[in-house]
């Protein structure tokens, strides 16, 4: 080792000062006297000669997860075996979260393979509870589970120093964070197209490989403050492509979030009310044609001067997106099978708004929406039948 790589090692400008910090560092170490050989420096004791370790420089960067649905699981299976990257995942229940803590997360990938991978899991009511020691929380709960006692959560872990990005579909979700208090510049947005299911409490499939992008969900006030964001979402787009996932960057997050709730207005309520894959839409001309009713309507309502395009490319986009995660069951599909409560106020819901905002009419998509509000509620009067009887 040379004396400019011992300075730079050392983080000193001066050589003979970084020489003092390791001659210090070792005598402490090895109790015996210290000798300076030639360059290139090796440090030594009168017992033996040895080079020194490199002071470690990195730090664990500390991802908490909060969702233990689909693609939570799939985040946080991937992403706990992503070197320097410690993973806990936040699950609504205790039961759960015992499960995951004890056994960890499964993971059966698109090439086959089923990894399972050991990381820490909490409830979120003991979550709640303690100090957030987190440097990003990743939300990958629905909208509907945005509740209050979510949104404190949230906003108070960004006043605290935390950056938050949301994986959520539809839109509203940031401008709730920004009304509960969260600092605009530690919101993120992640759109993703990533398809998973939850085979287990503690398991996921990855049906699709899609791409995440990844944007402030502040708008910056000059380029330098715009250039500032980007820089602060890098280390989560790093920890995303180390665990697998094709993620970037974009300055024009918006864009992308709209693309997104295009594409989920097509495919996710139509594969709830037919009981349809993904893959199955794109296969069957039928099934294709009610898809690009309701894809022509949505265009119209959700595309923006500024963002106008193609609309024949962004058609293609939507059938690709088919194509890519062609066995994955929608997260409307598997909660109308759940008798859950479904995301359709946030998508569709917001499909009819921007409609009606520009004075247009989208009757397929305000019969999607009915159908499927329809069918949440004939679970629920089902069940109240049941107890009942």
């Amino acid at each position: 080792m040379t004396l400019a790589q011992l300075s730079a090692d050392a983080g000193v400008g001066d050589a003979a000062n970084a020489v003092s910090i390791w001659i210090a560092a070792a005598r402490r170490k090895s109790g015996r006297n210290i000798f300076i050989t030639n360059t290139p420096i090796t440090i030594q004791t009168n017992r033996r000669a040895r080079r020194f370790p490199r002071p470690r420089r990195d730090r664990t960067m500390n991802i908490d997860i909060v969702g233990g649905g689909s693609l939570g699981l799939l985040l946080a299976g991937k992403a706990a075996r992503v070197a320097g990257v410690r993973v806990r995942l936040i699950a609504r229940t205790s039961a759960q979260a015992e499960g995951i803590a004890r056994d960890g997360v499964s993971v059966l990938e698109t090439s086959g393979v089923e990894r399972r991978s050991r990381l820490s899991c909490a409830s979120f009511d003991a979550a709640v509870s303690e100090p957030v020691e987190a440097d990003w929380l990743w939300f990958a709960t629905k909208q509907t589970h945005w509740s209050e006692a979510l949104l404190a959560y949230a906003a108070g872990a960004a006043k605290a120093g935390a950056r938050l990005l949301l994986f959520q579909n539809g839109v509203g979700h940031a401008e709730r964070l920004a009304g509960a208090g969260a600092p605009p510049e530690s919101v993120f947005v992640a759109v993703t197209t990533e398809g998973a299911r939850k085979t287990a409490a503690d398991a996921v499939a990855h049906t699709g490989a899609g791409t995440t992008a990844i944007g402030s969900a502040g708008a910056a006030a000059s380029e330098a403050a715009a250039a500032d964001l980007t820089g602060q979402a890098l280390p989560a787009r790093d920890v995303l492509r180390a665990a697998g996932f094709d993620a970037d960057v974009v300055p024009d997050i918006e864009r992308y979030v709209r693309r997104k709730l295009l594409t989920n207005s097509v495919i996710n309520p139509l594969t709830a009310v037919l009981r349809a894959t993904n893959g199955e839409l794109a296969a069957s001309p039928h099934y294709r044609s009610v898809m690009r009713a309701l894809f022509d309507e949505a265009y119209a309502a959700l595309t923006t001067a500024a963002d106008a395009a193609d609309p024949e490319a962004e058609w293609r986009q939507v059938l690709r997106v088919c194509e890519l995660t062609a066995g994955n069951h929608s997260s409307m599909l598997q909660d109308v099978l759940g008798g859950r409560e479904t995301e359709i106020e946030a998508i569709t819901g917001a499909v009819l708004r921007s409609a009606a905002a520009k004075g247009l009419a989208a009757p397929t998509n305000a019969a999607m929406y009915a159908m499927v509000r329809g069918l949440s509620s004939a679970k629920v009067d089902a069940d109240s039948h049941s107890r009942d009887s």
